[in-house]
């Protein structure tokens, strides 16, 4: 179901349209709604998606998904929902600034909490030093490529002017060798997708990594006060390196990688 962003204009019209289908969360950069579609089905909740590219929202309203065109920072604050994702949509972004004014907006328009995945880019040097790359590091689409820090800092300056209560930041899926079909030569093309020998350069797939490499870095952050909620506990990052919520002084509580 597509719903034109004129009808949701207003904080009205916003809520008419969340009671009449009973929405909880919002997904922040909804694409085709493969996201929107796996939080539906995790926390058995309805949510509206957020996009610009209208051939997306028509695949996504086909695929059942309750969408629209509205410009997600045109969202008129209020607080509407109980949760807001933002799935692989910040590194689509022009810049950090652009990405923190998402985050701003996540954190304005929910009542319980935002939880963000993106792709890992901490390692980036460390492979280039080794001849390789992640193949998601290497796109023309993939503009804003935000590290843990990035994430943290900025975190930490919102919960000091108490916007939130509290912040986690993990990473998913191990890559402990060049063998994982994500790692590519340096010779590959911009634009290649998982590694295939058939059809992209040769690579050594006997290197294995002694240092800390993700596929996902996954955000999660407490708004209301209710912890971070059903979604971080299903998606359970592989290793939760800092949480703001475990440490006395909160500053987080930093475990080695």
């Amino acid at each position: 179901m597509f719903i034109k962003k004129n009808l949701l204009s207003n904080k009205a019209r916003m809520k008419k349209i969340i009671v009449e289908h009973d929405i909880n969360f919002f997904d922040f950069g909804c694409s085709k709604g493969q996201g929107t579609n796996w939080t539906k089905k995790a926390v058995k909740l309805n949510g509206i998606g957020f996009d610009l590219d209208q051939k997306k929202l028509n695949q996504a309203a086909k695929n059942g998904i309750i969408c629209t065109d509205l410009n997600i920072l045109d969202i008129p604050t209020e607080k509407y929902v109980q949760y807001v994702t933002i799935f692989h949509m910040l590194e689509h972004l022009n810049s950090r600034s652009e990405a923190y004014a998402i985050i701003d907006k996540a954190i304005q328009v929910t009542k319980n909490s935002v939880i963000i995945k993106q792709p890992f880019y901490d390692a980036d040097f460390l492979l280039f030093e080794r001849g390789f790359k992640t193949f998601y590091s290497h796109w023309t689409g993939h503009r804003n490529q935000m590290v843990t820090t990035d994430f943290y800092y900025y975190l930490m300056e919102v919960r000091a002017q108490n916007k939130i209560v509290d912040f986690a930041i993990g990473y998913k899926k191990p890559i402990t060798s060049s063998n994982d079909e994500i790692i590519h030569s340096l010779s590959s093309k911009i634009d290649s997708l998982h590694y295939r020998a058939e059809q992209h350069p040769p690579k050594d797939n006997d290197v294995n990594f002694d240092f800390p490499l993700y596929y996902e870095i996954q955000v999660a952050i407490d708004v209301g006060g209710e912890g971070y909620g059903p979604i971080w506990e299903i998606l359970a990052p592989t290793r939760v390196i800092m949480d703001t919520a475990e440490s006395v002084k909160g500053h987080g509580v930093l475990r080695p990688v």
